[in-house]
């Protein structure tokens, strides 16, 4: 059988709670982030 995967951009509420749930499906994800660091305040940054 073939794995499925995708690669999510954005490591903040949703990207990694997509990645969860579609893992729990079978896809196989890779979860990116631009940002260096994490942020204490929860806020997205501007590209």
């Amino acid at each position: 059988m073939r794995t499925s995967t995708i690669l999510i951009s954005g490591a903040s509420i949703a990207g990694p709670a997509l990645a969860y749930w579609l893992n729990a499906q079978g896809w196989k994800t890779t979860v990116v982030e631009r940002f260096e660091g994490l942020r204490d305040d929860g806020q997205n940054i501007d590209v």
